[in-house]
């Protein structure tokens, strides 16, 4: 037969190639060789061909140069046969072509399950042959699904030898989710590889590996592994950490769009344990490879994102519902030198008012790092004091280590373990594996096996009975961890006095075909082909209970190596609920699927770097849809010395984080909070009490987690998933649905771009609505500031703050109610006593939801299950509504009149003192008061002559501000210290007679909290109460120069949002009555509304009486508010309409301190005479420039100008 052979020459990116008379695309190629970029992969066009591929002579640099053949794969062998609840195919290896590796699986069954509705599981396996398969407990197909959202389509290409293929689609819109037809399937007994095209290029997740991005770049054509090893995240990229979690999500684009996201999303699970790595392409495609087992796939629809993840919980295990007291401040080091030191750090952090809850005890606490003991010298007391610290509110946990050390005369529990077969042993049965670690020479326990975990849980019942209490446990170095396996000798020998490492044999389990990205990585770092059982374990050892069949331990090391910390997690949890009898904690190191459901986990050896900080928000979402909420990263970065803005800037980010804990390696200085300056213990204490705050609405949202599955740390995509930008975003976050987090993650920076995606933001600490929708702002992010945003349409419960949660759990709770563009809010709050193990099963626990409607004008408060006994003792005491133009007057609950405090804190309605029942329903009503808006004018806004100056007293405070004494020269001039005491704004950059210290226009005044009272047609009675509060340093000092030092320290925590007050002696009550005597006086009186107060005691002629008609009336008064709430007084002609008193435009310049007085008004003209006794040059006031004049009697003669003189007349015309 004559062949045709056709050459084609392009131009362009895509480069055609002859091969075995097929065209086969450059981009479409599949990788043959991808461990190439290795320096010790021996790859040639040689090895490329003994592996049976294509290799192209000419490939330009960064294409695939070897390559799979076409017509690789799989042939349809029979017909579809029908099972339960799906359908089951039979495959034969195409034998046209070569394998690739030795040991090919040439017969293949493809199961395909329909799970449930939502999610379809498809396995390919060896027809033949028993393989192993990951052996972790998953939720049951509950039949055979009745509307499933998919559909599962196979077909042949005629064109390249029948092969196989199948696509799994939407079933309604016909999107497809995975699509084999790109070829490339491959089943060896040691190589697995399944190539999938994407529907989209917005690809996530993955893990446990450390992305710079959100999303994966498939342009970049990087390859990641997977495979559990002890790899801190701070040392080099591209690598493969403590964790595995093959789960990938993609964000479904329009068909035939740029890109633009459909709103849909997917998700997909291997359940494959073995070494892997995964690849992609810009076609855009996904290779993922294994070393061993099955190729098993879960694919779950949503369509939304939150869905999908609730439907990969449901599968895989519902995360935990963690302790209460686990959701407060951690502190940890390594190497707290010894217990004196712990027990000054941990003063200092609390006298410091850093809140904390939990205090750990690192690996220094053991007497030479062996498990059990403590160091009797440096630790000695660590009872007592731990003991102390719980009675105290404070929790403990410790760290534990797997690793036994090899002392089988002295040490019982190594003694004890060899007895009872715990070990990891030889294939030979009888010899245990051993390696080095901390202590030396140590064994690993084989936690598959029931001794090894009856033995390691009775080890800790017993430390803990009689050595040392504690809370929960740290279980750390189990992947298993070992140092420096396969080389000479531990990095750690002049410490333990052991040259002892592991050596393991040469064999196909360690020495694989293919040793995938998760082993060829550190090549280049090791200057040798890496092995994978480097830095832990070897390959070829078993594991397990023995296997009848074949008289062996059941599992491979090769096989269940990234398990180990899932084996060793349950049994650990399960023991420390059985000796606490409460919920405790278990934070593994090394996690795999399904381990959210009994633990937590920190993000592991981080480093003290702005780039570390950006990537633990990645690492915190991903957790997230790995089904693992409770997690975070080490504050401050663990390697390394932050510096003190990091440091910071890191506290203010992690204070939001759900597992929020600061540590440190050993061999650093101390980074604990109070370990910095005032400054910056200030501005942490500030961040950790918007936390602890916050802690109700956490908690709900892990309730959620635990028992719907949905995430309580997600990205923005998740809730505006149409929204393109949204895609790339990860350095702003969400709490929920409904708390934006913007942190500042670069170094000097004040300012951070936060993108906006919807109307009905609100600023978390000014009220202030957002005005922008589908764009990037900037916000101000002084040092002291993590910008924090508020989505409408949310009710977020809070609780009182306390420096720990046994006290905080005491305090009254709140409600923070934002407005939707309806006007409307939802929430909910769980709670229970925080630590029993399943009060959820037990029904013992308190659920209510929360629902408000302005238009209604009501808040409804209903309790759907009232289980938790000591709810009855708390009280919700105040509610902050977002979005509110207007201030509610009356209050009624339940039908019954109720007077709180009701303020605006800029633009903010605050509601106290309401101290109502939590444990019964309410139904809250109120009333508005109809008051006019005025807007300040805009020159009065931008113009600095019209501040109103916070300091016109600063003669008194000479002893503490700058003065210039040069010659010639006495100039005072206030500080930015003593001005931000006060709650003011400063302004250093200001010109004569300009206050460089004003009173913000937001802050200040007073505003109306109740209806007026009518006593008669002449006589109303307002009631004011002042807006702001006052900053604790004017509350509470009296020495101006303690003033001024602790403001320096406190300023940024104690002056923020609506704090402000000039003396300290701010009346925050006051009564108003304004009469009228006929129809041309107006009489208005400002007293102090709870005490009595000096008043002039000169006989004045004033009758109360009204005009018989309104009509009558020459003058009227009115009752103003301005946006921020504060009220006006204005009095106006009613022929003329002409305003002759107004205070609206200055309303924050009302100050009634006790010992301060100060109204200001504009004037109907600038013709203004009066006042005395004063000298004036004008009969007339100038009013062109700023003068004082002062009214005091004074023996004082008119011989100068701006005196005051013999008399006071307080008149003006």
């Amino acid at each position: 037969m004559c062949r045709l052979v056709t050459i084609f020459i392009l131009i362009g990116l895509t480069v055609i190639v002859f091969a075995n008379d097929r065209l086969y695309k450059s981009m479409e190629r599949i990788d043959c060789y991808p461990e190439r970029e290795s320096p010790f992969s021996n790859f040639s066009k040689e090895a490329c061909l003994t592996r049976n591929c294509l290799f192209d002579d000419n490939a330009p640099q960064n294409e695939i140069q070897c390559y799979l053949r076409s017509n690789y794969g799989y042939i349809l062998e029979s017909d579809v046969q029908q099972t339960d609840n799906g359908i089951r195919l039979q495959l034969r290896r195409n034998q046209a072509v070569a394998s690739m590796f030795p040991t090919p699986i040439d017969n293949v069954m493809l199961d395909v399950q329909y799970y449930t509705n939502d999610i379809l599981r498809f396995k390919l396996y060896d027809a033949d042959n028993q393989r192993y398969e990951v052996p972790i407990p998953l939720t049951s197909s509950p039949g055979r699904a009745s509307l499933p959202q998919y559909e599962f389509i196979y077909s042949s290409n005629s064109s390249r030898d029948n092969i196989f293929s199948f696509r799994i689609q939407r079933r309604i819109i016909g999107t497809i989710l995975f699509d084999t037809s790109p070829g490339g399937l491959v089943l060896n007994n040691q190589f697995l590889q399944i190539v999938t095209r994407l529907q989209s290029p917005h690809i996530y997740g993955f893990g446990e590996n450390n992305h710079d991005t959100l999303k994966h770049n498939v342009d970049e054509h990087k390859t990641w592994g997977i495979f559990a090893r002890d790899q801190g995240t701070k040392w080099d990229t591209n690598a493969n950490h403590y964790g595995s979690h093959p789960f990938y999500l993609v964000m479904e684009q329009i068909p035939h769009s740029a890109q633009v996201p459909s709103g849909n999303m997917h998700g997909v699970l291997l359940l494959n344990s073995n070494a892997m790595d995964y690849s992609f392409s810009s076609m855009p495609s996904l290779t993922m490879r294994t070393i061993g087992g099955i190729l098993d796939f879960f694919v779950f629809l949503g369509p939304k994102p939150e869905q999908v993840i609730q439907q990969y919980t449901w599968l895989v295990g519902r995360s935990i519902l963690p302790p209460y007291w686990s959701l407060g401040f951690q502190l940890a080091r390594w190497n707290y030198s010894n217990l004196t030191h712990m027990q000054n750090v941990v003063k200092r952090n609390r006298d410091a008012g850093i809140p904390l809850d939990v205090q750990y005890a690192d690996i220094d606490y053991m007497d030479e790092k062996k498990l059990f003991t403590i160091d009797p010298i440096n630790y000695r007391g660590l009872k007592e004091y731990f003991a102390q610290l719980n009675t105290e509110g404070i929790r403990t946990i410790i760290t534990l280590d797997p690793g036994s050390i090899d002392d089988q005369i002295y040490y019982a529990p190594t003694i004890e373990g060899i007895q009872e077969d715990v070990f990891i042993k030889w294939n030979d049965g009888q010899t245990p594996v051993k390696g080095s670690c901390w202590p030396g020479d140590v064994f690993f326990p084989d936690f598959f096996t029931n001794q090894a975990q009856v033995w390691w849980s009775r080890w800790i019942s017993d430390f803990e009975r009689v050595s040392l209490s504690f809370d929960g446990l740290c279980i750390d170095m189990n992947e298993p961890a070992l140092f420096d396996t396969n080389n000479e000798i531990p990095w750690n020998s002049m410490q333990t006095g052991s040259n002892y490492t592991l050596k393991c044999p040469n064999n196909g389990w360690d020495d694989p075909p293919y040793r995938t990205k998760a082993v060829f990585r550190y090549d280049i770092n090791l200057n040798r082909a890496g092995r994978l059982s480097d830095h832990t374990m070897c390959m070829s050892i078993r594991q397990g209970d023995i296997d009848l069949k074949t008289n062996q331990s059941k599992y491979l090391h090769y096989d269940v190596h990234s398990l180990y910390g899932w084996s060793q997690t349950k049994p650990t949890l399960d023991i420390m609920r059985t000796i606490t009898g409460k919920r405790s904690l278990v934070l593994p190191r090394s996690t795999f699927v399904g381990s959210g459901q009994w633990s937590g986990h920190w993000l592991g050896d981080n480093e003290a770097t702005w780039h570390e900080m950006k990537r633990s928000l990645i690492g915190m979402i991903e957790f997230n849809w790995f089904g693992i909420p409770f997690n975070g990263a080490d504050i401050c970065g663990f390697d390394k010395t932050p510096s003190e803005e990091m440091c910071i800037r890191w506290m203010q980010v992690g204070a939001f984080y759900p597992y929020s804990r600061n540590h440190n390696i050993w061999k650093t200085p101390d980074q604990d909070p109070a370990s910095w300056s005032s400054l910056a213990v200030s501005i942490m204490v500030s961040v950790l009490r918007i936390r602890y705050t916050l802690l109700p609405y956490y908690y709900t949202l892990f309730y959620k987690a635990h028992t719907q599955g949905s995430t309580v740390i997600r990205p923005l995509l998740h809730e505006y998933p149409t929204d393109k930008t949204t895609l790339d975003l990860y350095l702003q976050f969400l709490i929920g649905s409904h708390l934006m987090i913007a942190p500042v993650t670069d170094h000097g920076a004040r300012q951070v771009q936060v993108y906006i995606p919807s109307l009905y933001w609100y600023n978390f600490y000014t009220g202030v609505r957002i005005a922008s929708e589908q764009k990037f702002i900037s916000m101000d992010a002084p040092l002291n500031t993590i910008p924090i945003l508020l989505r409408g349409g949310a009710i977020l419960p809070t609780q009182g703050y306390a420096n720990n949660t046994k006290y905080s759990r005491e305090n009254p709770f709140g409600l923070i109610i934002v407005l939707d563009s309806n006007g409307n809010a939802e929430g909910d709050l769980f709670y229970d006593d925080g630590e029993s193990i399943d009060t959820i099963g037990s029904k013992t626990y308190f659920y209510a939801t929360y629902k408000c409607s302005m238009n209604d004008r009501q808040l409804f408060i209903n309790i759907i299950e009232n289980n938790y006994a000591h709810m009855a003792n708390l009280t919700l005491n105040s509610l902050m509504i977002y979005g509110l133009d207007r201030i509610p007057a009356a209050i009624n609950v339940d039908g019954n009149e109720l007077r709180p405090i009701i303020q605006r804190r800029q633009q903010i309605i605050e509601i106290r003192e309401l101290q109502l029942t939590m444990h019964e329903n309410h139904l809250i009503t109120w009333q508005y008061l109809d008051i006019p808006v005025v807007e300040p004018r805009e020159i009065i806004i931008t113009d600095p002559k019209y501040r109103i100056d916070c300091y016109p007293d600063f003669d008194e405070y000479k002893l503490f501000c700058t003065i210039d004494r040069s010659p010639n020269q006495t100039v005072l001039t206030i500080t930015n210290q003593l001005c931000a005491a006060r709650g003011c704004t400063w302004d250093s950059n200001t010109t004569t007679n300009i206050p460089s210290c004003y009173i913000p226009i937001e802050k200040g005044g007073y505003n109306l909290t109740k209806p007026p009272t009518q006593l008669s047609d002449a006589i109303t009675i307002y009631t004011l109460s002042r807006l702001s509060t006052k900053p604790i340093q004017v509350r509470s000092l009296k020495s101006a120069e303690l003033i001024y030092k602790y403001s320096l320290t406190n300023r940024v925590m104690e002056t923020r949002m609506n704090e402000f007050s000039m003396f300290g002696g701010d009346i925050n009550d006051l009564q108003v009555p304004v009469s009228l005597s006929g129809s041309d006086k107006i009489r208005m009186t400002i007293r102090d509304a709870h005490a009595q107060r000096y008043e002039v005691p000169i006989p004045i002629i004033w009758k109360p009486s009204a005009p018989l008609t309104s009509s009558l009336s020459k003058i009227k008064f009115e009752i103003t508010k301005t946006p921020y709430g504060q009220v006006g007084f204005q009095v106006q002609r009613t022929n003329t309409q002409l305003i002759l008193f107004d205070t609206s435009f200055f309303a924050n310049g009302f100050i009634y301190d006790d010992k301060f007085i100060q109204i200001i008004t504009t004037i109907p003209s600038r013709n203004i005479y009066g006042f005395g006794e004063n000298t004036h040059l004008n009969f007339r006031h100038i009013l062109t420039g700023s003068f004082r004049y002062s009214m005091f009697a004074r023996d004082q003669p008119p011989g100068g100008g701006n005196e005051n003189l013999y008399g006071a007349h307080p008149f003006y015309m």
